[in-house]
């Protein structure tokens, strides 16, 4: 078959009738040729993505946006897997980094100079009277053109990895797998896939990937070598039964699928209900706690909490204990249905718990605020009678003082002197010494009399006035006194 020849006619069909129905379908059988002949499938990617931008007919639209769909996966896988083979040698040998940098750095030069050299020259075939003058680094693109014409697509620059050895091969373990997949399933292409999946057994530290390949390997060998394909598929089937995959391996060996499914607080569960339907509310309970505890991740752990707190309220009558549980329940499982089944039940008994607390606590303050105000009130009637008593005694001590004193001064006024002679004696040898021979005697006694009389008066009146000085003296005293004990208490 003359496939270069189809090729070429396809190419003038492609050109030619660029907006015609025949243009959509030369450029998917010109990808077709290249994918299935050449195996060149970075051109048969090619043609198919320009195959979806060309009309076409409803036989062929499907076809070309399948095989679209398929390229597009492929060179997107392919340039992942590039890129990380690239980081790998990176990490691996950091020289290689510097190399290719000074690499791209002169490459990524030259190609500039012929840009501005080809710029230079077509400016002056436009117009011959121009200078030739260089202008190095004038253009922002480092495209090339060939001796043919094509140009070249611009230089990448080496970017060095920013992560670990380990983490660049899981990444390309898991590209590889991919491609291999998509060759054997999509692309049809089983011997390519072999080699993705021999080279990850031979070459790479697969863990949780490997069942996979060995199963992806065995599939290679049941049409080719079925005592090999059976080897690989036994040994899946015995050694990663908890893997999805090891059942594929059963349904082709005939033997029994595993269960993921099983969980073994299920029959804990079950016998459980028994009890609990047999009135052992005690055993039960205990045996719903424990299923929660001991396997928390299944899905009848929180089904256990939610009959313990059952037990507890309705049928035990504890129902703080029965709090407790439903309270584990909504914290550890809140996204479950028995969560939400609980829930508002849970917050209306926090909140009347929370509502008696407060009634509580106010009753014991105001009972605290009463006990303290009476031992207050207690305490200043104490020391108010302690200042009250005090205060008398210490009025009383000074009056008793003030009268002794008052009554003494009256008494020193009262009393004679004792050394000096009465009054009454000097007065009357004085008037004896000064009558004349002839005053009458009578009316010398008469006036004598009535002197005597007006001294008396005089000296009572002397006392008396004395008498009130002292009474006012004491009184105020005892008054100012008074009063500035009153002002102290109050």
């Amino acid at each position: 078959k003359n496939y270069d020849g189809a090729l070429a006619y396809f190419a003038v069909v492609d050109t030619g009738f660029a907006n015609s129905t025949a243009a959509g379908q030369a450029r998917f059988e010109m990808g077709y040729i290249y994918e299935k002949i050449y195996f060149n499938y970075d051109s048969a990617s090619i043609f198919y993505m320009k195959a979806q931008t060309a009309p076409s007919t409803e036989e062929y639209t499907p076809l070309i946006k399948n095989k679209a769909l398929v390229f597009t996966k492929y060179q997107k896988l392919n340039g992942e897997q590039l890129d990380n083979l690239q980081k790998l040698k990176y990490v691996t040998d950091s020289t290689l980094f510097t190399k290719d940098s000074l690499e791209f750095f002169i490459a990524d030069s030259l190609a500039k100079i012929v840009s501005n050299d080809e710029q230079t020259e077509k400016a002056q075939q436009q117009n011959p009277q121009q200078g030739r003058t260089r202008t190095f680094g004038a253009s922002k693109s480092t495209e090339t053109t060939s001796a043919g014409g094509k140009k070249t697509p611009p230089l990448k620059a080496p970017v060095r990895p920013n992560i670990s050895e380990d983490s660049v091969k899981v990444l390309l373990v898991k590209t590889k797998i991919e491609l291999g997949n998509l060759f054997y399933t999509e692309l049809d292409r089983p011997d390519s896939a072999f080699y993705y999946y021999s080279d990850l057994i031979e070459n790479y530290d697969l863990q949780s990937q490997k069942p996979q390949v060995l199963y992806a390997l065995a599939n290679y060998y049941l049409s080719r070598d079925s005592t090999k394909a059976d080897s690989l598929l036994n040994f899946v089937y015995d050694n990663y039964q908890h893997e999805s995959i090891v059942n594929a391996a059963a349904e082709i060996l005939k033997k029994p699928k595993i269960d993921f499914q099983y969980d073994p607080a299920k029959k804990l569960y079950r016998e459980a209900e028994v009890m609990m339907q047999k009135d052992e509310i005690k055993s039960s309970l205990k045996k719903f706690i424990a299923i929660s505890e001991a396997y928390p991740v299944s899905e009848y752990a929180a089904k256990s909490l939610l009959a313990g707190g059952y037990l507890l309220e309705e049928k035990l009558k504890l129902p703080d204990s029965a709090a407790v549980v439903y309270d584990s329940l909504v914290s550890k499982y809140p996204k479950t249905i028995y969560a939400q089944k609980i829930s508002p039940k849970l917050q209306t008994y926090k909140k009347e718990k929370d509502r008696i607390r407060m009634v509580i606590e106010d009753s014991l303050k105001k009972i605290e605020v009463a006990k303290l105000k009476k031992r207050t009130e207690d305490s200043l009637k104490i020391v108010a009678e302690n200042l009250k008593k005090k205060t008398e005694d210490s009025l009383k001590l000074e009056l008793q003082k003030k009268t002794v004193k008052s009554e003494d001064s009256v008494k020193t006024i009262e009393a004679p002197s004792p050394t000096a002679p009465p009054a009454r004696d000097s007065l009357k040898e004085k008037h004896e010494d000064e009558i004349p021979p002839q005053v009458n005697l009578f009316h010398l006694k008469e006036s004598r009399k009535k002197f005597d009389l007006r001294e008396a008066r005089r000296q009572f009146s002397a006392m008396r006035k004395l008498k009130h000085t002292a009474y006012f003296f004491i009184h105020t005293s005892i008054h100012q006194s008074v009063n500035n004990r009153s002002a102290y208490i109050f």
